[in-house]
Order: C-alpha cells, then sequence, then structure tokens
C-alpha cells in the first residue's frame, strides 16, 4: 500500500506513513490532504510531527483508482479485529501506525528480489522523471511533491532517460530539417504517376 500511494501520488514516505482515515481522505472531493508526517525520533519513539516545509501541507487530487484503492484497504481493517481500530492508513498486523524502518526494511528486500536496484526515495524521483518525460511542467511536479522551487524539482529530482540523447537529437533534426510542403507540380506528378 505504501508503494502503490508514492508511486500515483509522489508523496514522501513519511507523509504516506501519517495519513490517517477520518481527517486525510477527503473521499467525496478524490482528494488526499497532507496534514503531518509519522517519524521516529531517537529517544522518544514514534510521533507525528508537522511536515517538512510549509509548501508540504497540500491536497493532491487522485483518480477513482486510488480512491478504490483505498475504500478497499479501508474495508479490509475494518473487517479484521486487530486492524478495526488503526486510524492510520498504513499500519502494521497490530492496527498501529507503521514504523518507517520496518517499511524501509520490506521495501528493500522486495526490490532486491525483484532484481530492481532502487532505494525507497528512488519512486518520488521516478514519479518526478516519468511527469516531465510526459510534458508536466515542472512547477507542477514542484507542487505535488510539496518542494517552493521548481529548479530544486528539476535538478535533484528529475533524471535523464537511457535514450535521452537519441530523442533529443531527433526532435533537433526535426525541427532543424522540416518535411518539404508537397507544392502543386509534385501533387501532380504523384497524381500521374498513381494513375500509370
Amino acid at each position: 500500500m505504501p508503494v502503490y500511494l508514492i508511486g500515483n501520488t509522489a508523496i514522501r514516505l513519511g507523509e504516506v506513513l501519517g495519513l490517517q482515515w477520518d481527517r486525510d481522505i477527503i473521499w467525496d472531493e478524490n482528494k488526499i490532504r497532507l496534514f503531518e508526517q509519522l517519524q521516529r525520533i531517537d529517544g522518544i519513539g514514534l510521533i507525528f510531527s508537522p511536515l517538512k516545509t510549509d509548501n508540504s501541507y497540500r491536497e493532491i487530487d487522485v483518480g477513482n483508482d486510488v480512491m478504490d484503492v483505498l475504500w478497499t484497504e479501508r474495508q479490509r481493517q475494518l473487517g479484521d479485529p486487530d486492524l478495526k481500530d488503526s486510524i492510520t492508513v498504513i499500519c502494521n498486523n497490530r492496527g498501529k501506525p507503521l514504523e518507517p524502518r520496518r517499511f524501509a526494511k520490506e521495501f528493500a528486500s522486495i526490490a532486491k528480489k525483484a532484481g530492481v536496484n532502487v532505494h525507497r526515495h528512488g519512486l518520488r524521483h521516478s514519479v518526478a522523471s516519468v511527469l516531465i518525460d510526459n510534458g508536466v511542467s515542472a512547477a507542477d511536479v514542484a507542487a505535488l511533491l510539496g518542494h517552493a522551487d521548481e529548479a530544486f524539482t528539476y535538478k535533484q529530482y528529475v533524471h535523464p532517460r537511457k535514450d535521452a540523447t537519441k530523442k533529443a537529437t531527433s526532435a533537433m533534426k526535426a525541427a532543424l530539417n522540416p518535411k518539404p510542403k508537397l507544392t502543386f507540380k509534385k501533387l501532380i506528378k504523384v497524381k500521374k504517376e498513381q494513375a500509370e
């Protein structure tokens, strides 16, 4: 569930783990509200704390597919005696907030088994790169990620694809060598050749 949410919203791990059902899931508007994060503080333990920056406080519009996954998870938790009282969207098998270190360990294990060399924070980088690659503006990606500065987002989160140089040179070739326009004389010649 945390991987799915990060992959579909690009929210930080602490933000995902801090999501609370009654406060942060806005069912009738298809939104997720980011209000607090869950983190472990040495000497204190797990706490809900303020978000990283002022820009981190945001509402994220999500599609019906994300809302369906959230609804299914909520129903699963409500049907399980150990989970039914969980206030958080992501919880352990006793209905308590999921320990960030446990998620990190499980994510690393799953990635290794899948043969994927990615750190859990790399999910946010991947989402940013995919969005930019598909024409979403750096400003919009920065807003989604909770960043104040789109230049920071672009510099730190967007990574070129392996075929970036091929894509760039193809675009440049097309721009510098546009296809010749079909002139009237060429059109007549083509029509004659087709008639023969």
